[in-house]
Parts: structure tokens; C-alpha cells; sequence
């Protein structure tokens, strides 16, 4: 029996999801279900991925790359160890090695691959996404938004009616997306224009810890030479410390953050949830501006929305929730696990995408938003070294349009235009030979004059 599949490739972990008659469920990468984004190089050129390059990265820390996704389509390449790579090259290191062991656990590859990609990029970022199952030598690849393929997961689990109108608040690693989304029997119908914030997630609340931190010791964080490998050892560890006590405030009301420094002091610094919630309200109040300006392109109020689906790991903060439900008084639905949310939607896209009829050969639009990549596969070593595959099928995104609103985009197919033919018929070919006839005797006109002013001039 054949199977879908859907990944999603965050800027700080990645899931993966298979779809078949028998239902969906996640894949585990690796220990747990999902697996780091981290790539790491190593010296003979491999790029190592996951929790593999986790393990290396501990070792040898400047080898190692991490929240490369925030660099897509920066014209600034990064610098690893002395080599150059581009965040594209990495990516695709990244969603080989996954298609790799999921190939392994169900015996067999894939039918259609559904990736997914923040809905606040803009042409050029998701041009360059693109690029990264071209690397990957894969075919059948298909390309949504994050928040459509987390409505799609909340669909299929808890049934949304049709016409109902729910805001998606997606909040990752790296990233946030706000979408305003209509379930229609044949999927999800995108309202307005999506909106949200690049470089906002739980990244950044991750560096809001260290900076509190940072300042209890008097600066002895921010004073390390992250170029030498002990100080950028423990730079990692203090980060990591202060992304374990985020996690540790979701169930707890005050954790211990404990960070070494170069001096081989070790330090602890205690912190309460309500002072974590302090340090990243200003960033929390920036996501529900954004979603209040989706809504509003969608000619739409807050008291439209059925409720506001949350999504993506950071999406568990417990202020997260309340601060969404103040803002805009609407219910707030959170999946069982949201940093899953987005892989299984994807995952269930691809199974409706492989259960769709096959098209007929003729000239006909592919239906949006799907990307539809054809590549051959490549004979190289998925860890190794990066393969160019060929494109077969033309890239593009839906097109925006004023929705029936009257603000924001809608979807719409535009047919292609008919290839040119020659008309046969003796009317036309008359018409060409007496073209031609006159042509030939204006030339003829001009070689005389030509020829009468140089007899002048002699």
C-alpha cells in the first residue's frame, strides 16, 4: 500500500507525518518524535543532520549550524568551519536524510511529499524553499502554507463545519503566522492576506532568558569570544539551559537556570513564570497585532471567528493561550500536540493530493497552492554531498486577487493561453503572397533610387 507524506522542516526541530488508508500518525526521527534542525559539518564535507548532529556539534561546537532556516535567500552565505554553505544546501541535507528514514521505516518511498513553508514569506524567500527538494533529488513534492496544514490537522480532529471561520496562530521556533482560513468541503479557502513576523519565536524567548541571565551575572555570558571553542561550548549550554527552563515553566511555576563560566564558576539564577511571562509579553503583543491585521484584511471582525487555532511548539506557553484568548475573546483550540500539528496536516494533505484524479494531458492551471515539483533522483549519498536535480513542471504560487469581500487575496486557476497556430485556408495564404509581392517591389523602388543618386553624385 502506498503512503503520503508531510514534513516540516522548522528552523529549530523537524517532523514528519505518513498518511495512508489506515489513517496518520507521526514518524519518529529519532529519539523522540521529532529531531533538530542542527546540520553539522563535518571535516571530510559530510553534512550530518538531526540528533546525529547534535552529538557531533558537542565536540566540535563551531561545525555546527543552527536556525539556518532564518537565513533563506540571505545573499550573505554562512561560514562553517572555514567552508561556505548556503542555507538551501543545508535544508536539503536536512529533508533528504528525513525522506531517508522514513523510507526505511514504512520499506518503500513515498508517493507525494507535502512540505510546508511560513505564510508570511514573500515570493522571493518561497523561491528559494523551492530550491530545496530540487537539492534533495526529489519528485512529487508539494509545497503549503504552515497554517494550512495546521487548520487541515484541526479539520480531520475536530471536524470544522463547513463555512466556519477560525484565525490560525502559528508560533515556532523561528517564526509566526497569522491566517484567517474558511473550511470549505474541498479543503481550506485562505481569507485576506496572511500576516505575522519573521524572525519572531521561541528562539527569541530563548535569548530573552539569556539576557536575563546574561545581566544576574554582571555580563560574564555576553563576554565570551563565541570564535574559541571552549567559550562557544558554553554559550551552546547556557542557551540550551535557558530553552530547558522555558520548557520547564510550561508545567512549573519556577525552574533553575544553571550556566558555567569560562572560569569554571557555576552559577544558578531562579526564576518564577511570572517573570518569564514579563520578558516576552512585548514580543507575545506583536503576534496578536498581526493576527488583528489578518482579520482585518479579510473585511472581517474578531466576533466573525469561531475560534483561533494555535499551533507550532511555542504555542504550548501557558501565557501564550491566555494572552490569545484576552486579546480576542474568542475560544482558543490547541491540539494534543501542537509542534506536531503542522507535519500531520501536511501528511493529510498529501494523502488527498494522492487520491486526486490524474489530470488529462491538455493545458490545464495546477490548483493552488500547491507547488508541483518532478525531479530525478539522484545517486548520490543523501549525507554526503548535495545533488542538482532537474525541474520538469513549472513553479508558482497562487496569484492575489481582491477576494469577494472586497480585500485581500483569493485564490484563482489562470489557464494557460493557446499555443499559435497557422491558419490553411486560401484566403490567408492569399493575403501572405500579396504581402510579399509588395514588399519585394518597395524593395526593388528603393535599390533604383539608391542607384540614381550615385550616378548624381559621380
Amino acid at each position: 500500500m502506498t503512503y503520503s507524506l508531510g514534513i516540516d522542516l522548522g528552523t529549530t526541530c523537524t517532523a514528519a507525518a505518513v498518511s495512508d488508508g489506515t489513517g496518520t500518525r507521526i514518524v519518529r526521527l529519532g529519539r523522540e518524535a521529532t529531531v533538530s534542525s542542527a546540520v553539522f559539518v563535518a571535516e571530510s564535507g559530510e553534512l550530518i543532520t538531526g540528533d546525529a548532529a547534535e552529538r557531533e556539534a558537542v565536540g566540535q561546537p563551531l561545525r555546527a549550524s543552527r536556525a539556518h532556516k532564518r537565513r533563506l535567500a540571505d545573499p550573505n552565505l554562512l561560514r562553517i568551519a572555514g567552508s561556505v554553505r548556503s542555507p538551501t544546501s543545508l535544508m536539503a541535507a536536512q529533508l533528504r536524510d528525513v525522506v531517508d528514514t522514513v523510507t526505511r521505516a514504512q520499506g518503500r518511498p513515498p508517493g507525494v511529499v507535502v512540505l510546508t513553508c511560513p505564510a508570511v514569506w514573500g515570493p522571493y524567500r518561497r523561491e528559494h524553499f523551492i530550491q530545496v527538494p530540487r537539492l534533495a533529488g526529489l519528485r512529487n513534492v508539494r509545497v503549503v502554507t504552515e497554517p494550512e496544514a495546521a487548520a487541515m490537522h484541526y479539520s480531520v480532529e475536530r471536524r470544522l463545519g463547513d463555512g466556519e471561520i477560525v484565525g490560525v496562530y502559528d508560533l515556532g521556533g523561528g517564526t509566526f503566522d497569522a491566517t484567517i482560513l474558511r473550511a470549505r468541503p474541498n479543503g481550506m479557502e485562505i481569507l485576506g492576506t496572511p500576516e505575522g513576523v519573521e524572525q519572531l519565536g521561541g528562539l527569541d524567548f530563548d535569548d530573552a532568558l539569556l539576557a536575563f541571565v546574561d545581566g544576574q551575572l554582571g555580563g560574564a555570558l555576553s563576554s565570551m569570544d563565541t570564535p574559541l571553542v571552549d567559550h562557544a561550548r558554553l554559550r551552546h549550554a547556557a542557551r540550551e539551559a535557558c530553552r530547558q527552563a522555558k520548557e520547564d515553566l510550561s508545567t512549573n511555576a519556577e525552574t533553575v537556570i544553571r550556566v558555567e563560566s569560562p572560569d569554571g564558576t557555576r552559577h544558578e539564577t531562579a526564576i518564577s513564570r511570572a517573570k518569564f511571562n514579563s520578558l516576552i509579553k512585548s514580543h507575545l503583543d506583536l503576534t496578536t497585532e498581526s493576527l488583528k491585521r489578518a482579520i482585518g484584511s479579510a473585511g472581517l471582525n474578531p466576533a466573525d471567528l469561531t475560534g483561533v487555532l494555535l499551533a507550532g511548539g511555542s504555542s504550548r506557553i501557558p501565557f501564550v493561550e491566555q494572552i490569545v484568548s484576552d486579546a480576542f475573546g474568542k475560544p482558543v483550540r490547541v491540539g494534543l500536540h501542537p509542534k506536531l500539528t503542522v507535519a500531520m496536516g501536511a501528511a493529510a494533505i498529501a494523502r488527498l493530493e494522492a487520491n486526486r484524479p490524474a489530470i488529462p494531458a491538455r493545458r490545464v492551471a495546477s490548483p493552488p497552492p500547491l507547488v508541483s515539483l518532478a525531479a530525478t533522483r539522484s545517486p548520490v549519498s543523501s549525507r554526503s554531498r548535495t545533488a542538482v536535480a532537474e525541474v520538469r513542471a513549472p513553479l508558482s504560487f497562487p496569484t492575489p486577487i481582491t477576494s469577494a469581500r472586497g480585500r485581500g487575496p483569493a485564490k484563482r486557476t489562470i489557464p494557460s493561453p493557446a499555443p499559435a497556430t497557422w491558419s490553411r485556408s486560401p484566403l490567408n495564404r492569399t493575403g501572405v503572397l500579396a504581402a510579399a509581392a509588395l514588399a519585394a517591389g518597395v524593395m526593388l523602388l528603393v535599390g533604383v533610387l539608391i542607384a540614381v543618386m550615385v550616378l548624381n553624385g559621380s
